[in-house]
C-alpha cells in the first residue's frame, strides 16, 4: 500500500466503527465500558478529522504482517485450483458509521480473512475447527460480510513450521441473526459517539 493509498484508507476510517475492532461493541449484554470507550475514540476522530489509531505493532503482529503476502499467495493458488477468483480490495464504507477492509474478495459472494498464528495455534484450529476461532475474529468476519453483503468468509490460517509453510482453511457462513445484533450495537455506539461529539464541540478547546 502506497503512502497515498494508506492516507486515503485512514481518512475513510475516521469516525467509523471498523471490522477489526467491532468486537469491542459486542459485550455479553450491552456495549459495556469497552464499547463506550471505543465510541468516545470515534468522537475524537470526528472532531480532530483524523484516524487516532496509534498503530502499535507487537512482535507477533509484525510476524503476521510479514507472512500475510505469502499466505494470501498460497490462498490464491488454492482458489485457482478450485476455479475461484481472488481479488484485492480496499475499505468498504457502509454509510457514515461503519466499514471494513477484508483481505480480499473471493468470487462474487465471499471474502477471505488471513491470519498468521503460531504453529500450535494453527494445530488447534485443525483439531477443534470453528470452536477454536477467537471471538474477535468471528465478530470481525461477520461484520465484514455485513458491510460487503457477502455470504461466506474463508478463515485462512498460515504459519511456518520447521522452515516449511503449513495452512488450514475454515469457511464461516453469514449469520444474519448475529449481524442484526452487530447492527444494534453500532446504532447504540453511534448515539454515544454523536453525543460526545456535541460535548467536545461545545468545549472552547475544540472551537
Amino acid at each position: 500500500m502506497s503512502e497515498q493509498e494508506r492516507n486515503s484508507w485512514l481518512e475513510k476510517r475516521v469516525g467509523r466503527f471498523t471490522s477489526s475492532r467491532i468486537t469491542e461493541l459486542m459485550g455479553i449484554k450491552a456495549l459495556g465500558q469497552t464499547g463506550e470507550t471505543y465510541a468516545h475514540e470515534k468522537a475524537f476522530e470526528i472532531v480532530e478529522g483524523r484516524d487516532l489509531d496509534e498503530g502499535y505493532v507487537s512482535f507477533d503482529m509484525q510476524r503476521g504482517i510479514d507472512l500475510e503476502p505469502y499466505a494470501l499467495e498460497k490462498f490464491t493458488e488454492i482458489c485457482a485450483l478450485r476455479f475461484q477468483t481472488v481479488q484485492p480490495c480496499s475499505f468498504f464504507a457502509l454509510g457514515d458509521n461503519t466499514g471494513g477492509t477484508p483481505d480480499s474478495l473471493v468470487d462474487d459472494d465471499a471474502l477471505v480473512q488471513v491470519k498468521c498464528p503460531q504453529p500450535l495455534k494453527l494445530a488447534k484450529l485443525v483439531r477443534c475447527g470453528v470452536d477454536a476461532i477467537d471471538k474477535i475474529y468471528i465478530d470481525q468476519m461477520q461484520h465484514e460480510m455485513y458491510v460487503t453483503n457477502r455470504k461466506r468468509n474463508h478463515f485462512f490460517n498460515y504459519a511456518i513450521y520447521n522452515g516449511k509453510p503449513i495452512w488450514h482453511e475454515i469457511i464461516i457462513n453469514r449469520d444474519d441473526a448475529y449481524i442484526d445484533l452487530i447492527k444494534r450495537r453500532i446504532d447504540e455506539a453511534v448515539i454515544i459517539r454523536d453525543e460526545f461529539v456535541k460535548q467536545l464541540k461545545s468545549n472552547k478547546q475544540w472551537n
